[in-house]
């Protein structure tokens, strides 16, 4: 017979729930709902909708305290749920009625009143307004993953930068109630690991389209993105030599020419008396010993020029020094995409000393694409959600007058 202190543990307890979002074919072309959790309405308050169709249930609606909001990512080839905010939630009435129809309280978003601008959705007949209100909205500190698994919770690890909790729920469908045994792990993060965040989004940061790249669903792919840079540092050598100098902090003159896919290197910089190595990694890991091949390489090839080593990457890439030095990669530094976009965010595109119209409009969004792609997966999705957004919101207004 079981124990009966693991069934009083493994209970429900719904002081949490765990609200899965971004996710689902359903958002590659549409405005989700999710995006709820992210906005002040013009009440100047905040709501929460909990995934799927913002349901809750009526022990929910009695005892949940905080709702989180996760993402699944895959982090060092695991599958984890990543936290992106936390909303506290308020026992003011919305209005929430079992039978959607029956809502009367008519939010309002820029003017425009929820049902409207969610109702291009084909599954709007079934969604609610929103959940609950919120009376506090918070962003953690550090990363927070979840990794779920049957066995008792504990902090698994912890450093300046992540922690990783192993919890017992599970919100595969769309969200998950905390177990006993889950509550005091999430009352620690509550604790110790959010700041509350309670400003109003900045609009004019979204642009109402996407970069080409993500269109294309090219953000993702390394040839693409060493491609772009080896195309616009060989045009413009100003633009190469800043690449050297300040985001390589290589401080030297010489003559470069950026080689791609030569012994397979994805970005090899020749100069007269200096070679450089990068090895571009977005979404991949370090495959077998090619950090040690290329290294081998380089030493017989280029026997009497500096050498200089680096792997460019996202932040939320999980080849950390750990990793990089375990495969052979002592010699090589990481460099991270976000500061890329610092030093390049408002650099000129003059080829021969000249710029085009077209070619500022083809530098600009190899730099937005750059902009994504320094962002961590769950950014990514609220950066698309923000901008589908203010999509609907322009269309309401061309309509509306």
């Amino acid at each position: 017979m079981e124990n009966k202190n693991n069934l009083t543990d493994n209970k429900i307890n719904y002081k949490y729930i765990l609200n899965k979002i971004f996710t689902g074919s359903f958002l590659d072309y549409n405005l989700g709902h999710e995006i709820i959790n992210f906005i002040k309405m013009d009440d100047n308050s905040r709501y929460i909708y909990v995934n799927p169709y913002g349901e809750r249930s009526e022990q929910s609606a009695k005892y949940t305290e905080y709702v989180f909001h996760i993402m699944g990512i895959v982090y060092k080839n695991k599958r984890y749920y990543e936290l992106t905010a936390v909303s506290k939630v308020s026992k003011d009435d919305i209005g929430y009625k079992r039978n959607n129809k029956e809502e009367k309280n008519e939010l309002k978003y820029k003017k425009f009143s929820l049902r409207k601008i969610f109702k291009q959705n084909n599954n709007d007949n079934r969604s609610h307004l929103c959940t609950f209100k919120a009376s506090s909205f918070y962003k953690p500190k550090k990363r927070v993953l979840f990794l779920v698994s049957e066995n008792t919770p504990e902090i698994v690890n912890e450093s300046k930068d992540i922690i990783i909790v192993k919890l017992t729920c599970n919100p595969q469908h769309s969200r998950a109630y905390s177990r006993e045994k889950d509550v005091k792990f999430l009352d620690e993060i509550i604790n110790k690991y959010l700041i509350e965040n309670n400003d109003i989004e900045n609009w004019d940061n979204y642009e109402e389209e996407l970069c080409f790249s993500l269109i294309s669903d090219r953000t993702k792919l390394e040839n693409s993105t060493s491609n772009q840079i080896a195309y616009f540092f060989n045009r413009d050598k100003k633009l190469l030599n800043k690449f050297v100098k300040e985001f390589l902090k290589i401080n030297v003159d010489d003559n470069f020419k950026i080689i791609r896919e030569k012994e397979n290197i994805d970005l090899l910089l020749e100069g007269d008396n200096n070679v450089i190595v990068i090895e571009n990694k977005i979404d991949s890991g370090i495959n077998g010993n090619q950090l040690v091949m290329y290294e081998k390489y380089i030493k017989n090839e280029y026997e009497k020029k500096d050498k200089y080593f680096y792997i460019l990457e996202p932040h939320y890439s999980s080849i950390t020094e750990e990793e990089k030095n375990k495969n052979g990669g002592k010699h090589y530094k990481i460099l991270y995409y976000e500061e890329l976009y610092k030093v390049f965010k408002n650099a000129k595109y003059r080829p021969a000393g000249k710029e085009t119209e077209y070619g500022s409009f083809l530098f600009k969004e190899f730099i937005y694409t750059i902009e994504y792609i320094k962002m961590s997966k769950t950014l990514q999705q609220e950066k698309i959600a923000y901008t589908r957004l203010k999509q609907r919101i322009s269309e309401l207004e061309v309509n509306h007058e």
